[in-house]
């Protein structure tokens, strides 16, 4: 057991370094081609841009969350070595991803007469039917090929999408740049796009079918009808959680291009990529774990001992929250006043939207272990209530206050807290521990305090001691928030705060 522990820990260290290192590069690179995008084509591209990624992430809904079902279907198939069974899950996996793929171009075609509507302004960008086009072309031949990185995910390879993903961004991103610089060519800039990320999914289909040799000679396998049924329910489920995730993230700029107009959806689509860009990097290190989460569930049936595991999570989670707030909120303004300070917006705003990341941080471990524990019943309600009160509270405080880009926010963060914070873990304990989750809650507004705290004096510290150079105030505004939040992290979790060093030094080569 201690062998496959070391297994389990050695997978989720791999996968989340890897992770880190590719996400890292990528935010860095991703800063490099906004700024000059900014520059060289300036807000109205940038809310464009940022408009019609959203508007794919709503046609991506067809999904129906189908990939998180499969996942937890693919977990137990991978403990057990069944082969027919992993070949069966993904020829139905293949088959159904190509029929959503049709699906979204159906729907994608059926918008564009609505594309004025949702892009007011949209007169200052031409050619805006085929840049939309070429948009729905990226997403509906992702379809064809990228459902194969799941099978590595689930089976705690995630290392290998990483590196993937950094050479063909690399490369892509060298040339995105060049076209920017030289031509100022956004139709240009989106090919390379394209083509790119086609080459990265083709690369990584032929990747998974060089170590999974068995998927070509089961290609009639099916899923047993057990199984189908247990996927349906699950997906049935999951269409909630993907219609709150349409509702929480791609609505956003939407609300704003229509209500204020395609300048405004620029500039949030510059804290919108801030923000994703962080909570991508962490992500991405904490559901490096979830396939590593899913293999422990399924091989242990001690629920106490899994309880242990969700509380480390759950604490390395607050590690990651309590430096991703106090960093955000600390750094933003000095980043943007250096940046582009055009771009600045009001101190709600930018304490908003760093709230709302550590919120999300510390939420990934109750999804992750929603995807591990398969505990999706009731999902469905739940997240078309949260879309819901998202939408509703957003649009109204946009419509009748001036609050602007802090009120689509501040409605995404009041749906947060009205249904997740009291529903998931309650879902998650009443489902497989069978027992109350107010010990859970209490854990967990004790670290959101502390998280708050912590934050609160790192922002009165530097009050007291900033410049006025714009850099040396950024400098001392990041020194600051990392001595915070270390101080914190140890003061707080010590021993999870050393595990993730201890663990990151031997995976480093120390």
């Amino acid at each position: 057991m201690a062998e496959i522990h070391s297994s389990r820990t050695k997978n989720t260290m791999h996968n989340a370094v890897i992770s880190g290192i590719t996400q890292m590069f990528i935010i860095v690179t991703r800063f490099v081609i906004q700024t000059i995008f900014m520059y060289k084509l300036g807000k109205a591209y940038t809310g464009v841009n940022g408009v019609f990624n959203n508007v794919i992430l709503v046609l991506n809904i067809a999904e129906l969350g189908l990939s998180s079902a499969l996942a937890y279907s693919m977990y137990k198939a991978l403990v057990e070595k069944d082969v027919l069974k992993i070949s069966g899950l993904m020829n139905f996996y293949r088959k159904t991803y190509h029929k959503i793929g049709g699906v979204i171009a159906g729907l994608g075609l059926l918008l564009i007469p609505f594309l004025p509507l949702l892009i007011k302004g949209h007169q200052v960008v031409p050619h805006i039917t085929l840049i939309y086009l070429l948009f729905l072309l990226n997403t509906v031949s992702s379809y064809f090929f990228s459902f194969k990185r799941n099978l590595l995910t689930a089976d705690q390879k995630e290392y290998l999408n990483q590196l993937n993903i950094l050479l063909y961004t690399t490369i892509q991103m060298v040339l995105q740049i060049f076209v920017l610089l030289v031509f100022k060519a956004y139709i240009a800039y989106l090919v390379i796009f394209i083509l790119f990320q086609w080459l990265s999914n083709f690369a990584i289909s032929h990747k998974v079918d060089q170590l999974y040799p068995f998927l070509k000679e089961n290609k009639q396998a099916k899923v047993e009808a057990k199984e189908l049924l247990a996927i349906k329910r699950n997906t049935k489920e999951l269409v909630g959680g993907k219609i709150s995730e349409v509702a929480e993230i791609g609505t956003d700029n939407l609300l704003l291009s229509s209500i204020m107009g395609v300048q405004v959806a620029g500039t949030y689509s510059s804290y919108e990529l801030i923000r994703n860009a962080i909570l991508k990097l962490f992500q991405m290190v904490i559901f490096g774990a979830t396939a590593s989460v899913g293999n422990f569930v399924h091989s242990v049936k001690d629920q106490n001992q899994v309880e242990k595991v969700l509380y480390r999570h759950f604490r390395i989670s607050f590690i990651l929250a309590l430096f991703s707030f106090t960093c955000l909120l600390n750094l933003l303004r000095p980043f943007i006043l250096i940046w582009d300070k055009s771009y600045l917006v009001r101190p709600l705003a930018i304490w908003l939207i760093s709230f709302d990341v550590g919120l999300k941080i510390l939420r990934n471990t109750l999804i992750t272990f929603f995807l591990a524990l398969g505990t999706y019943q009731h999902m469905g309600i739940k997240s078309i209530i949260e879309s819901l009160l998202n939408l509703i509270f957003s649009a109204f405080l946009l419509s009748l206050t001036n609050l602007g880009i802090a009120a689509v926010v501040l409605g995404t963060i009041l749906a947060n807290i009205l249904v997740n914070s009291w529903w998931e873990p309650y879902q998650i304990y009443r489902l497989y521990f069978k027992k109350s989750c107010v010990k859970y809650l209490t854990y967990y507004g004790r670290y959101l305090f502390l998280m708050l705290v912590t934050e609160t004096l790192s922002y009165l510290c530097l009050t007291k001691i900033t410049t006025k150079n714009l850099i040396m105030d950024f400098l001392l505004s990041g020194v600051v928030s990392i001595a915070f939040a270390f101080a914190a992290s140890f003061l707080f979790v010590r021993q999870d705060m050393q595990f993730i060093l201890k663990n990151l030094w031997k995976k480093l080569g120390g």
